[in-house]
């Protein structure tokens, strides 16, 4: 997160950011919706997903799209497949439970969140914009 806060203001964290990411990932372990998984090695936490599967609008076909919310792996431990291992759970825990799609949203200011989606699969779909609210009317 401190990351992202860093590379677009979007991004800067609440003052209670470490309770509030506590809150959801304990109400995250507790739902049937989600999936929260921890890569260890050697009995050390070295990265997370947190997933989901939420209703698509009624008008589409596709009715259940799966979320990769949230996926971290440690500085030490990248460019060792721990991400892809994470990603393929997620993916295939998606389908089992009824995804007939996966979403993920990576940021554009982020190079190499970039360049992981896409070399595990991920494509272009749609582009989420943003709209500055705060000058006058």
């Amino acid at each position: 997160m401190d990351y992202h806060a860093s590379i677009d203001d979007r991004f800067a964290l609440a003052h209670n950011a470490d309770q509030a990411f506590q809150s959801y990932l304990d109400n995250a372990r507790k739902s049937d919706d989600y999936l929260v998984r921890v890569a260890e090695v050697d009995g050390e936490c070295v990265g997370f997903t947190i997933s989901c599967i939420l209703p698509n609008s009624p008008a589409y076909r596709t009715r259940w799209v799966g979320y990769i919310n949230d996926i971290c792996v440690t500085d030490r431990f990248r460019g060792r497949g721990i991400g892809e291992a994470l990603v393929k759970d997620a993916v295939k825990w998606l389908r089992t439970h009824g995804a007939e799609s996966v979403e993920v949203y990576v940021s554009r200011a982020n190079p190499g969140a970039q360049k992981f989606w896409r070399r595990v699969g991920g494509r272009d779909y749609l582009d989420r914009l943003t709209v500055d609210i705060s000058g006058e009317d």
